[in-house]
Parts: C-alpha cells; sequence; structure tokens
C-alpha cells in the first residue's frame, strides 16, 4: 500500500492516507515521500467529497471509520488488486500465481525483460538487485503481477487474483497454506479453480506440468491456450547450478528451475528465444530474502529465506543441502504465521526439516497470545515435524543461546545454515551474530 501511495505522488496525485500502526521500511518511505500520516489511527474527517476514490488495504476492517464515511459519502472505492488492474487497463498482464514461486517467477520475468531492453511494469512482493520500486505506474506494454489468493479487501472477500484478467497466466504450484482464510485444503484448491473460471479464452495458462495439483487443476479444463512446462535440465558444479550445460546461474535449488522454466516459457510465448532469456538470466540473483546468501567464509554459508509454508521449507532445505552436500545443515525455522502456530496445521510440516543434520523450530509465545491461540508444547512440535532431536526454542534471546550451543566456536568441519522465517527472529541480527560465532 505504502508503494502504491509513492507511487502515485510521483505520478502528481495529492495523496492522504492513514493506519494504526506502521513499521519500517514503510514508515521511513513515506516519511522520505513526505507521505507520513501527522498520527496514527483513523480519522473519518480525513474522507470528504472531493476525493476521486479510496484504496482500501486490508488492515482496514469492515467497522472502519474511514471506510464507512467513504461508503456513507459514495466514493468510489478500490481494493489493492481491482486499483491495479484499472491502472494495468490498457496493458498485457501476466499473472503469476500459485502457492510457492511467485515472487522469484514474477521478478525473474522482470529482469530478463530488463536486460533485453524491454520495459514493463511491475507488482511484486520482494526489493529486487537494480530495481528501486516494488511497484510501478510508467504505461509500459507489459504489467508483471504477483497474484495472490489472499481476500481482496474487507469488502471483498474474492481472491486478489480474480482482478486482474490476466492476458499471460503462471501458475507455479498449489499446496495448501493460510489456514486462517481456507480452513480445508479444498477451499484453497477450490480458488485456483476460481481463478481458472475467471480468465478470458485467449488468455495463455503456462502451468507446472510436475506438480500433481497443478496438473489435476488443468485436467478440470479444456482450456486450448495452456502451455504446460518441466523443469530446464541442469547439474550442479562447484556450488553453481548450470542450465543446459552451459548456463551458469546465480540461483538455488530445483524449485528455482521450475521458477525459472516459468519465466523462460512465459518469455517464448512472448517471441523471446530461449538463449536469449537464459542469457539475459544469468546475471540474475533472486529477490530479498529467497535464499539470499548472508554469509560465505571458510566456516560455511548462510542463507535467510522467506519459508514459511510446509512446502516452501522442504523445498529450501533440499536446495542448500543439494548445493553442498559435503557441508553439514543446520536449519532454523520460525513458526510465525496463523497457518504455521495452528497445532490443527502443523502436521503438514512432517519430514519436512528431515535433510537437515540439526534444527531449530522457534515460535514466540507473545505473538501466540496476542492472537488468541492456545500455547504449543515441545510435544506437538516434535510429532507433527517428525523428529525427537528438535532445539525448541520461544524467543530471540532462547534463539541466539541455541546458536551459540550448536555452532562450534573453533573451526572443525564446513557446515550451511539456513534461516527460514516470515518473521524477523525476535530482531536478532543474524549476520552479525555468525560473523562473531564463525570468529570473522
Amino acid at each position: 500500500m505504502h508503494n502504491i501511495a509513492i507511487q502515485l505522488a510521483r505520478k502528481g496525485y495529492e495523496i492522504t492516507g492513514s493506519d494504526d500502526i506502521l513499521f519500517d521500511p514503510s514508515r521511513s518511505r513515506l516519511e522520505e515521500a513526505g507521505l507520513l500520516p501527522e498520527k496514527l489511527g483513523w480519522n473519518p474527517d480525513l474522507v470528504h467529497p472531493d476525493l476521486d476514490f479510496i484504496i482500501l488495504g486490508m488492515h482496514a476492517k469492515s467497522d472502519n471509520p474511514e471506510l464507512l464515511r467513504a461508503q456513507e459519502l459514495g466514493l468510489k472505492i478500490y481494493s489493492f488488486p481491482s486499483f491495479i488492474r484499472e491502472q494495468a487497463k490498457e496493458q498485457k498482464r501476466i499473472v503469476v500465481a500459485g502457492s510457492h514461486g511467485k515472487t522469484t517467477t514474477a521478478s525473474m520475468i522482470v529482469h530478463i525483460l530488463g536486460k533485453l531492453g524491454i520495459k514493463s511494469d511491475h507488482l511484486i512482493g520482494a526489493q529486487l538487485d537494480g530495481v528501486t520500486d516494488i511497484v510501478t505506474f510508467h504505461g509500459h506494454p507489459y504489467y508483471i503481477i504477483e497474484g495472490d489468493e489472499y481476500p481482496s479487501s474487507a469488502i471483498d472477500s474474492r481472491p486478489k487474483f480474480l482482478h486482474y484478467d490476466p492476458d499471460f497466466l503462471i501458475i507455479t504450484g498449489i499446496a495448501w497454506d493460510h489456514m486462517n482464510v481456507f480452513p480445508t485444503y479444498e477451499s484453497y484448491f477450490k480458488s485456483f479453480v476460481s481463478l481458472l473460471e475467471s480468465i478470458r479464452p485467449d488468455c495463455k495458462v503456462i502451468y507446472n506440468a510436475q506438480d500433481e495439483e497443478v496438473v489435476r487443476l488443468m485436467a478440470r479444463f479444456s482450456h486450448q491456450n495452456a502451455i504446460p512446462y518441466r523443469h530446464l535440465d541442469y547439474d550442479i558444479r562447484s556450488g553453481k547450478y548450470i542450465v543446459d550445460q552451459q548456463y551458469e546461474m546465480n540461483i538455488i535449488g530445483a524449485h528455482n528451475i521450475e521458477n525459472l522454466t516459468a519465466a523462460v516459457t512465459l518469455c517464448e510465448t512472448l517471441g523471446i528465444t530461449q538463449k536469449d532469456s537464459l542469457t539475459a538470466s544469468q546475471s540474475f540473483r533472486g529477490a530479498a530474502r529467497r535464499l539470499q546468501p548472508l554469509l560465505s567464509g571458510p566456516r560455511g554459508n548462510a542463507y535467510l529465506d522467506f519459508a514459511h509454508a510446509p512446502s516452501k521449507v522442504t523445498a529450501s532445505v533440499k536446495a542448500v543441502d543439494s548445493l553442498h552436500p559435503q557441508n553439514k545443515l543446520l536449519a532454523v525455522l520460525e513458526l510465525h504465521t496463523f497457518s504455521s502456530l495452528n497445532r490443527e496445521f502443523l502436521p503438514q510440516y512432517r519430514g519436512s526439516l528431515d535433510r537437515a543434520e540439526k534444527a531449530i523450530v522457534m515460535f514466540d509465545s507473545k505473538i501466540m497470545a496476542n492472537k488468541n491461540m492456545p500455547p504449543l508444547d515441545d510435544d506437538i512440535i516434535y510429532t507433527s515435524f517428525g523428529r525427537r532431536d528438535l532445539l525448541i526454542v520461544r524467543s530471540g534471546a532462547e534463539l541466539t543461546t541455541a546458536l551459540e550451543k550448536l555452532i562450534p566456536g573453533e573451526e572443525t568441519e564446513k557446515s550451511d545454515i539456513l534461516f527460514m522465517s516470515s518473521g524477523s527472529f525476535g530482531g536478532i541480527d543474524l549476520k552479525k551474530k555468525l560473523l562473531e560465532l564463525w570468529n570473522l
């Protein structure tokens, strides 16, 4: 939302906005742009008949006083995705959907097009190397959208991706997530059924033919413009992924090769050769916190990843373990989302950390209390993950102690450490701590 505000201000709109809580980087970026509200909270006096429109974010609930005032005045109210659709209505819209890989796949497409001199706009959920803004409104020929299945707003419960009306649609994979929104797997799967039902007949659908649930989805539709993809041939040499025997990549993991294949397949539908796409992809270094290299040295390697859902955790652990199979792997997973902290959903994680020699599972008891969720005892965690040797911690301070225990102070054999969370690990400066523990 704050990125949209900044972009519209640059286009000459007069912007006002409210929120009841602001964190960095949103706060700092709004302040830099001169858009930071004078005070936090909701003020219906800011809503008046002269406003051209309102964009309603997910943090404002249906009884929000500013929203109620806007409805009373009959103002035009956009949800986040419906506004993106309005801005991109004259452009060719490329939507990347799926339970995992959306950010990376969309980022790869932006990167490839940019390297080849093809201008595009984008909406992506993470910062990219060489890209200042994660939302742009320049009116370029293509608009690349990371399309998620979360509800659009407090007054529109439809998944966001139903708004975008794509010309090109990529479906990367389907694995249950967001239990607070989709209480059953079938209710989650149904959102993707609705997506396929909503698209135009001329929309090109590029889908992962190696994902059983995506194949099950596509079997329900006789879409004449469906294009399946399977991951490109690759091997690993000296810790690098080599695609098609000659293209050395700066990405990690078989799942990211699948994401690359989706991006390359999309580009082929735009008339770009596979050779040109792969050449351009060699300089792609990933989106922020997507298996992002944190530290590398004589003691080993550390990575920071956004993985939180079971399928993402499994893929990321496998990726790092496969990259340096001779190194021992320590996996650190913070349970932070509603689903991951729910005892009914936790068994979905079974086996996800098995490839790590040592593993830490962290969750903050205070966050659970704030969410009115019942506490988790150690036995629930052990049983859900299928590992009795997990080290379980409940705060940033306990995580620090655990790292000091598991990471030897003197050089022995090399080890890799993978930190996975959509949270912040209790505010620990992970890189600083590792430099201290590795004596670097």
